[in-house]
């Protein structure tokens, strides 16, 4: 009897010992097959933003030289050669006849301007006689372009207007409204008892209808004569300041006329003395460059005939600098005009340039950027590289982006892992928090959430997809006591 009692007790030791394991090892398979997630919390720290882009280097200022007048032309420089102030850029043989023609046309055009001179200085002077005495009525200018009525400063009546005519239109036809009212609601008593037909019903309730839309017609014609009287009251009142800026405009616009008038006659006067050195050279202009530069295009070879005003030469301008467009996205809003940033122009092997942003404009979804700079090795047509770095400010919760996830559009949300504790050990389950995200760079986000009791353990990475309530299995290289 003992020896069974021993076996009983044997055979139970290995069953309990046998459904041990199976549990055990059971366990260890599911946990096994749970999706492995890594795990941080959020962290203090910055974003830093690149905005990168390319353009084609241009000169800032460009002087164009064009033909003064038709000839034969003499090209003395070639393209992309260093021109200096006071190169000889080319020349032009004209015909001596046409240039005394030419002499001749601006001799008339001169008498032209001088008579409007005199006439300018005349009216100049009448003005200012008038303002000297503070005239409300100028004297010695065309009634069709002056108007003396404008500026008269008599003395406002305030008994002009009476609004006895407008009262009594009122009380007429208050008094037919109420009538009219009256009748209506007898009408209405009659029409319920059977002993009018509805149309006579409606024939007075139109007839009182008409007679208030004029009585509020009326009420507002008075309300717009009272508004318009006050208005000139208040008009009247500002007249004769009126009038003195009005006759100081008058002064100043016959000034300007007569400085208008000089200027165009002493240029006249210039184009005269050239064309006439011209003839006595022999016909032959030389043009000369204005400013140091880089001879950018030739727009005409020697020995062609160029027309007057047709373009010759481009010279782009040592000291305008050169310039650069670059396209941005127009996420990169940190760029500003005045920002310095390094630049490069690799076929040189310019790889640290100093340019600065001169200009920002948006153009069809993007940022456009122009940026200043100067190189003598440069000269237009080399591809200029733009990179800017923009570090932000500090930011309490950081995270990197893939732990960031997208649910419905412009909707943010992380997922943590949330402890529960099992039978054997502690378990960990994927909880959902919605987040607002403030920035972000091509490596982090910063995020606004809720306050919580304690730092989260927020899911950064997976083996497979994870959703909310899913188990998961916390791995190495989380940042999470539990997992090791």
């Amino acid at each position: 009897m003992d020896n069974a009692k021993k076996a009983i007790a044997k055979i139970a030791a290995v069953f309990v010992a046998a459904l041990l394991f199976l549990t055990f090892f059971s366990n260890t398979i599911y946990n096994f097959n749970l999706p492995r997630v890594t795990v941080d919390f959020t962290k203090e720290g910055v974003l830093t933003n690149t905005a990168e882009g390319s353009g084609v280097v241009d000169f800032a200022d460009k002087d164009m030289y064009y033909a003064r007048e038709s000839g034969i032309i003499a090209v003395f420089v070639s393209e992309g050669e260093n021109a200096r102030a006071g190169t000889e850029l080319y020349s032009i043989s004209v015909d001596i006849e046409s240039l005394r023609q030419t002499i001749a046309q601006l001799s008339l055009y001169a008498e032209l301007v001088d008579s409007r001179l005199e006439k300018a200085k005349a009216d100049r002077d009448v003005a200012q006689q008038n303002l000297n005495g503070h005239s409300a009525t100028p004297v010695g200018f065309d009634p069709s372009e002056f108007d003396p009525s404008e500026f008269d400063t008599a003395e406002f009546d305030p008994t002009e207007f009476d609004t006895a005519e407008f009262d009594y239109e009122i009380q007429m036809l208050e008094a037919a409204a109420e009538n009219a009212r009256k009748a209506f609601d007898d009408a209405k008593s009659l029409y319920g008892m059977g002993e009018i037909p509805l149309a006579e019903l409606d024939s007075r309730e139109a007839a009182l209808g008409s007679l208030e839309a004029q009585l509020q017609q009326q009420r507002d014609r008075k309300q717009r004569a009272e508004d318009d009287y006050a208005r000139a009251a208040e008009e009247s009142g500002r007249a004769s300041q009126e009038a003195r800026r009005a006759l100081e405009r008058i002064v100043s616009d016959a000034e300007r006329q007569v400085r208008e008038h000089e200027l165009e006659l002493d240029a006249n006067q210039r184009e005269i003395d050239r064309l006439r050195e011209q003839i006595e050279s022999g016909g032959v202009v030389t043009v000369l460059a204005s400013n140091s530069g880089v001879v950018l295009d030739i727009s005409a070879a020697t020995g062609m005939y160029v027309n007057k005003n047709e373009l010759a030469v481009t010279v782009g301008r040592e000291d305008g600098g050169l310039k650069a467009e670059i396209t941005l996205p127009q996420s990169a809003d940190y760029v500003r005009v005045g920002s310095e940033v390094v630049c490069a122009v690799r076929s040189k092997g310019l790889l640290d340039l100093r340019c600065e942003v001169s200009s920002l404009k948006s153009e069809n979804g993007w940022l456009v950027a122009e940026v200043s700079f100067w190189h003598g090795d440069l000269s237009g047509g080399e591809t200029l590289e733009f990179s800017i770095n923009h570090i932000s400010n500090v930011y309490g919760d950081l995270l990197p982006n893939a732990a960031v996830r997208r649910g419905r559009p412009d909707e943010y949300y992380i997922l943590y892992a949330e402890i529960a504790e099992g039978a054997f050990r502690n378990e960990y389950f994927a909880k959902k928090m919605p987040v607002e995200v403030i920035s972000y760079d091509n490596f982090h986000t910063a995020i606004r959430m809720q306050e919580t009791d304690g730092p989260l353990p927020i899911i950064i990475n997976s083996d497979r997809v994870v959703s909310e309530g899913d188990r998961v299995r916390i791995v190495g290289g989380s940042d999470i006591n539990e997992a090791r």
